[in-house]
């Protein structure tokens, strides 16, 4: 309860108690003044309860501890050069990363531009990202959302994130309410469709193209509201775009995702490893960058890249949990080392990773 509601409770009760009193000398007039001066007195006596009483409490209210209030939370802004600088910092990417600069200056400039009463430059909001899987295509469109926020191009820095089967129905109708729904959760932010090439096939009675019909109606109906990111390989991406004629007019920025070197894949798994208190000792290091190398050698489209150390990751810490164990069951000591090293036998039980999907 705050002072104000104490304030108005304890003044109604001072009146009507103030009203009491005086009806009951009004009672009892034919008494004499002595009587009267008593009464007098005790409804003074009891006025100074009263107040003594409220002041007690406004002063209580003025002295809750500190963590007794409820911190509210007010997030700073995001600045546009912090989320570039976020960009920059990310491992490998090489000119993917001036790209984006690039296109994030463009949007900052024209927003100076339109202060200035000048017209801005015409930019589609939509954009394609081409590459592999596991080269960072979802990191980057999320940090995308945060640019068009911190630009003051979209209100909200939100990326929704979907595939074929959140867009394509089973039965006629089903598609364009489905794809419908995801566009309006999307709106003030960011679609982002992984994968987009597979609402194209060249089956006449699949829903896909449905989709696609919806999307490029929305695109125009909702313009400058959204923003939306394709992403596939390139060859895939572009037969998806020759399916629709108003499509391919609508994506104006495209963004390269080029496959990690085995050094960058080394720097990705050691922040990984960082991240979580382990550390690599000199033959883990030497046995993972010859594992990563043996992967990117094969060109094999399947390679997950990034996606691919994230899982390597995990198993490896799982081998050094069975390790560990194995050694506490011997009733040999176990050390604060032994907990942080990831050992070359840890990284060795992954090598059949790639062919089984599980480390050995």
């Amino acid at each position: 309860m705050g002072i104000a509601e104490i304030i108005i409770i304890l003044s109604i009760l001072l009146i009507v108690f103030v009203g009491y009193k005086f009806t009951k000398i009004n009672a009892s007039k034919d008494g004499s003044d002595e009587s009267m001066q008593e009464q007098i007195n005790s409804i003074k006596k009891d006025l100074e309860l009263v107040f003594e009483h409220l002041s007690y409490q406004i002063e209580k209210e003025k002295t809750i501890k500190k963590d007794e209030i409820p911190e509210t939370k007010i997030e700073e802004e995001e600045g546009l050069h912090d989320v570039v600088k976020k960009v920059h910092s990310m491992i490998g990417m090489g000119e993917l990363k001036q790209e984006i600069k690039d296109f994030a200056d463009l949007l900052s400039v024209n927003k100076i531009r339109e202060k200035f009463g000048k017209k801005p430059i015409k930019q589609s909001l939509h954009s394609i990202f081409l590459g592999g899987p596991g080269t960072g295509k979802t990191t980057i469109a999320r940090l995308l959302g945060r640019i068009y926020k911190a630009a003051g191009i979209l209100p909200s820095s939100k990326v929704v994130e979907v595939s074929r089967v959140d867009l394509v129905g089973k039965h006629i109708g089903e598609t364009a309410i489905k794809t419908n729904s995801v566009i309006d959760k999307a709106m003030g932010g960011i679609l982002f469709i992984d994968e987009a090439h597979s609402l194209y096939t060249d089956s006449p009675s699949d829903f896909g193209a449905e989709a696609i019909s919806t999307i490029v109606k929305r695109m125009e109906d909702d313009r400058g509201k959204f923003a939306i990111i394709i992403a596939g390989y390139e060859d895939d991406i572009e037969e998806m775009l020759k399916s629709n004629q108003g499509l391919k007019s609508r994506f104006t920025h495209k963004f390269h995702f080029t496959s990690y070197n085995a050094d960058e894949l080394m720097e990705i798994f050691e922040s990984f490893f960082e991240d979580q208190g382990f550390y690599l000792d000199d033959d883990a290091k030497k046995e993972l960058k010859e594992l990563m190398q043996e992967e990117i050698n094969k060109e094999n489209n399947s390679f997950g890249n990034g996606r691919f150390a994230r899982q390597v990751f995990d198993k490896a810490i799982r081998n050094q949990s069975k390790r560990i164990k194995k050694k506490i069951d011997q009733s040999i000591e176990i050390e604060i080392d032994d907990l942080e090293k990831i050992s070359k036998e840890d990284i060795i039980s992954c090598k059949n990773f790639v062919k089984d999907k599980v480390c050995k």
